[in-house]
């Protein structure tokens, strides 16, 4: 009877030295809980998808009725379907990954690689087959795509070794029309070009980030800016019939209008992302479009103005009505994209590549290690941020 109640006294001892970091087991619980997106969603009865489009995405375009995105594979989605109803596209016979597409005049064109990532073929898809395009005369390899004023392609060919503050020496800018001829643009660009668009060219130095906005006329390239320190990305919009460039730094947001004259504005902090903004142009606000700009954490919106093309204030989504994530929205945009890294950003606000009851939808490439890939906010069907 002695050893039972000494025994007893020594689990109740136990348990009450125990019963303390129990409790602080749970309080910690809960703090994670509350920190980590996953949870948060969860807390905001959001369950997160099981993915269907992983990785990082570098393109999304619309084409023949169909939402196509590029990961290094290709997957389409049927426009009028819900979210998550990706499917795998097959690859051109040889190839490895895809490094780009675009839409340009009707045609879907596509940049694959072999499986050192080095330039296996140029390629148009016409919904069913792959046609490789002959590379002209003097063209060897092709490492990035554009969209040209008139409805062409451009491609970018590097030329020479290159040296530890760029890729290559210089590089061979061309135009490609609809039926696969080749014509080269005279001047030459040393820096690397990463947005190509209109009749804009941006590019900049691999080490630093500093480069320069090139303007294309008449067959030729000639310099617009003066040097732009650390550009970070670039896109252009049309807004009243005009075509806009916005060229993304660490702490401005440069605006060139259509005859070439050039302001900037401040974005308040230093930009802590990288990949190239997105117009986007609410369709209840279309007095009110807006530039999407990717970060580290999050992504940011800027106001444009109109009449100028200027930039006019920025803001967080969710902050006003003309936003890309409706105010209602935004506790749970705070509870889980608003935490992690966006690499590309894709607005779509056609009717044919929306579903029924949607007037817009918006896409992020998210980097993260266990939830990257893409995820979207639909207007009205799907009216939180989700995996796709």
């Amino acid at each position: 009877m002695e050893k039972h109640t000494i025994r007893k006294n020594r689990l109740n001892i136990t348990a009450k030295l125990l019963l303390p970091v129990f409790v602080i087991f749970i309080l910690l619980c809960s703090t994670a809980c509350n920190n980590d997106p996953i949870f948060a969603t969860i807390e905001n009865e959001v369950p997160l998808r099981d993915p269907s489009l992983r990785g990082s995405v570098s393109s999304l375009v619309q084409y023949n009725g169909y939402l196509y995105a590029c990961n290094g594979k290709i997957k389409r989605k049927y426009g009028k379907d819900p979210a998550g109803s990706w499917f795998n596209v097959s690859l051109p016979s040889g190839a490895f990954r895809c490094a780009e597409l675009v839409v340009s005049n009707g045609t879907l064109y596509g940049l694959f690689q072999d499986s050192d990532w080095k330039y296996h073929s140029l390629q148009k898809y016409d919904g069913t087959t792959w046609t490789q395009i002959t590379l002209g005369e003097e063209i060897s390899s092709v490492d990035k795509l554009g969209v040209t004023e008139n409805g062409d392609i451009y491609t970018v060919t590097p030329e020479g070794a290159g040296s530890d503050n760029s890729y290559a020496d210089s590089y061979t800018i061309c135009t490609v029309d609809s039926s696969g001829n080749f014509a080269q643009l005279s001047g030459t660009i040393t820096e690397t070009p990463i947005v190509l668009s209109g009749k804009y060219i941006v590019a900049k130095t691999g080490s630093d980030g500093d480069g320069y906005v090139y303007k294309v006329e008449s067959g030729s390239i000639s310099e617009l800016s003066d040097k732009i320190d650390s550009i970070m990305g670039a896109c252009t919009a049309e807004i009243n019939g005009s075509t806009h460039l916005y060229v993304l730094t660490r702490d401005y947001i440069y605006h060139f209008n259509d005859s070439g004259t050039q302001t900037h504005h401040d974005i308040g902090s230093s930009y802590d992302g990288f990949g190239n903004p997105a117009y986007f142009s609410n369709p209840d606000y279309p007095d009110k479009p807006l530039l999407l700009i990717p970060m580290e954490e999050r992504y940011r919106e800027a106001l444009i103005n109109t009449s100028t093309g200027n930039i006019s204030g920025t803001n967080y989504p969710g902050n006003d009505d003309c936003s890309s994530t409706a105010p209602g929205d935004r506790s749970q945009y705070n509870s889980s994209v608003d935490d992690y890294t966006v690499t590309a950003i894709f607005a779509v606000t056609e009717k044919d590549y929306l579903p029924d009851g949607d007037s817009y939808a918006v896409y992020l490439s998210i980097g993260h290690y266990k939830y990257d890939g893409l995820w979207s906010y639909y207007s009205d069907t799907e009216t939180e941020w989700n995996r796709e």
